[in-house]
């Protein structure tokens, strides 16, 4: 597998990604899922994907989610505008948010959730931030996934890219507007369906009002 990395970012979100406060010393780890959470997501996304067929194709993703043309690179499973309302427990869980906290080392408040999305045979994930004002502590599930070979998502931390290769059942806590982050090589294989789970600080400290600061005199 070709392993070079993604394109370089444009001047001003590499500079957004310099201003963002920082709440971990290495900005990203993988863990477990907890046990009994992710065997409430994955047998309820076979329910959805495989029983009740409630995966559509995704729509307007901003250029972020790419494939083969003709063919939508990625599914959302419906029942509300994020996905079905079932995962939204992952986003409170207090497992996670325990597990969320003790990575970024403040006190968090969720903000966003989506998915799963199931991205399907030959789609990239191009290199991006995430929202700069309310995705600054993040984490990226792996619910279940059929490949030919890894599909791993890469960070491009101040050392140089890294990358994580998530097993079902595990969790990438990352820094989204810290490290723009990617999954360049096209998926070979069915399908792997992830979950999105974002969160900002309660509390926040000067250097942190001085990025959002800096975010509105952007807009």
């Amino acid at each position: 597998m070709d392993i070079s990395p993604p394109k370089v970012m444009p001047p001003e979100l590499d500079r957004i990604t310099r201003l963002v406060p920082k709440f971990n010393a290495t900005g990203w780890r993988v863990t477990d899922i907890p046990s009994g959470l992710y065997r409430d997501l994955y047998w309820r996304f076979r329910e959805d994907y495989t029983i009740h067929d409630l995966a559509v194709p995704e729509g307007n993703t901003g250029g972020v989610v790419q494939g083969t043309a003709g063919a939508a690179p990625a599914l959302v499973i419906a029942g509300t505008g994020f996905g079905d309302a079932f995962f939204e427990r992952a986003h409170t869980s207090p497992e996670i948010i325990a597990l969320m906290e003790g990575f970024a080392g403040c006190r968090l408040r969720p903000t966003w959730w989506y998915g799963p999305r199931v991205y399907r045979s030959g789609a990239v994930l191009a290199e991006h931030i995430d929202r700069l004002e309310t995705h600054l502590v993040n984490a990226t599930l792996n619910i279940d996934c059929d490949l030919a070979e890894p599909w791993p998502i890469f960070l491009k931390t101040e050392k140089g890219y890294v990358s994580a290769d998530l097993q079902p059942g595990q969790m990438l806590l990352y820094e989204g507007v810290r490290f723009p982050h990617s999954r360049p090589h096209p998926l070979k294989g069915k399908h792997y369906a992830g979950m999105f789970l974002h969160y900002e600080p309660i509390e926040k400290t000067q250097e942190h009002e001085e990025y959002l600061r800096h975010v509105k005199e952007m807009a």
